[in-house]
């Protein structure tokens, strides 16, 4: 006879149900492993995310102060355009008087003959009729007066003419001697400027001076087709920093002056991914420049970098030596 165990099955059900719960288990790991990557992902991008903008608000940073630097010397070159403008206004001003009254003084030059030959055709009647000579004397009479009137308004203009030229003349001189007086005040300061940079610059027998620049090689400071500025072009860089300092605190601030870098090239073009031509890379090296003396304390509106390429050669001969004379940076100290 079977016992009441014997009858005792293992349910189907429970073997489904404990399945379930692996398989459930299992995809839990998963998503939660997965969930970790992907969030481990996302810091990731946060972090270069932030870094990418921190960049940007130093080049906007950067955009701005170049900005600002542009609209300072547009302004002062718009206001020393308007005092030329009003200075040559005034001297127009005077030349079309002076006409005025070269005019007048024609027209009464030659109201004057008029009455002159009418009084010479009365002169004329009078000897001819005696009848007349009483009436002839009173009309000679009134002719002299209105030709003295005439000599009197004739000297008049014309000593008004004479100081109208004379006024046209002080103005002319005013100015040649203003812009005369700046020049030379600004070649006193050049000269000790040059003799300067030669102080800071001495053992450099490539380094020179040309009337009015000063030139270095563009070897000191850059690499071939490069406008990085080399560690050792920047260790020279930091003697014409501290030349331009000193000459700061001594020119007067009456004197309206910059320092004017100069990029040149030779004339074999160039066509980089960076550079287009030789006109972008000369710019781009004054520019260099002149943002390295800015962060070494350069006032930014004493600064002006500009680029010639090409086409202002020291030496126009095709060769490697005339090509290295003209690759270089100048330094010009001039006027707005």
């Amino acid at each position: 006879m079977r016992s009441h165990s014997d009858y005792l099955v293992w349910p189907g059900f429970v073997d489904a149900l404990a399945t379930l719960v692996m398989v459930t288990v299992f995809l839990l790991l998963v998503f939660v492993s997965a969930h970790s990557i992907l969030n481990r992902i996302v810091v990731g991008q946060n972090v270069e995310l932030d870094r990418l903008s921190s960049d940007m608000a130093a080049l906007a940073e950067q955009l701005d102060l170049e900005k600002s630097t542009n609209a300072t010397l547009n302004a002062q070159l718009s206001a020393t355009i308007d005092e030329n403008e009003t200075l040559l206004d005034t001297i127009e001003e005077s030349e079309r008087a002076l006409e005025a009254q070269q005019q007048q003084e024609l027209e009464l030059q030659q109201e004057k003959e008029n009455w002159q030959n009418q009084a010479s055709t009365l002169r004329a009647e009078l000897g001819a009729s005696s009848e007349r000579e009483l009436q002839l004397e009173q009309q000679l009479a009134a002719l002299n007066t209105q030709l003295s009137r005439l000599n009197t308004a004739l000297d008049a203009a014309k000593a008004r003419d004479q100081e109208q030229q004379a006024r046209i003349v002080n103005l002319g001189k005013e100015l040649n001697a203003a812009l005369a007086n700046e020049v030379v005040r600004l070649a006193q300061f050049r000269s000790v400027f040059f003799a300067r940079m030669q102080e800071s610059l001495q053992g450099r027998t490539d380094v020179r001076i040309d009337g009015d620049r000063f030139i270095l090689p563009s070897e000191v400071l850059f690499a071939s087709g490069s406008a990085v500025l080399e560690s050792e072009g920047e260790v020279h860089l930091r003697g014409v920093v501290e030349t331009i300092q000193s000459l700061e605190s001594t020119i007067p601030e009456t004197l309206n002056w910059i320092i004017r870098i100069d990029g040149h090239t030779d004339n074999r073009p160039i066509s980089t991914s960076t550079f287009a031509s030789n006109w972008e890379l000369s710019l781009a090296r004054a520019q260099a420049i002149t943002k390295l003396l800015i962060n070494e304390g350069v006032p930014p509106e004493r600064l002006a970098p500009a680029g010639f390429a090409h086409y202002h050669p020291i030496d126009t001969r095709q060769n490697p030596t005339a090509w290295k004379f003209n690759r270089r940076i100048e330094f010009k100290l001039t006027q707005r």
